[in-house]
């Protein structure tokens, strides 16, 4: 099967990045995740994921739980 090479913003209030990491780690490899720099005094962050996957949806499924995605790209 193909794996795909997914990179998207989450962002998330209290969720802390091991823990979405840790969620992730088996659906894929090569798991990169950096905090965006902050708006502010928002509680809202963003992390920018990137990911290699043979199943994208279940990943956005799990870090769905956590916050809002935006900004897809799926290679």
């Amino acid at each position: 099967m193909n794996k795909y090479s997914v990179e998207f913003i989450l962002e998330i209030r209290d969720a802390a990045i091991e823990t979405i990491k840790n969620s992730i780690r088996e659906f894929g490899e090569d798991i990169e995740i950096q905090e965006l720099p902050g708006k502010g005094a928002a509680k809202e962050r963003s992390l920018n994921i990137h990911i290699r996957t043979e199943d994208p949806t279940i990943v956005f499924d799990i870090c769905a739980e956590f916050g809002r995605i935006k900004t897809v790209k799926i290679h």
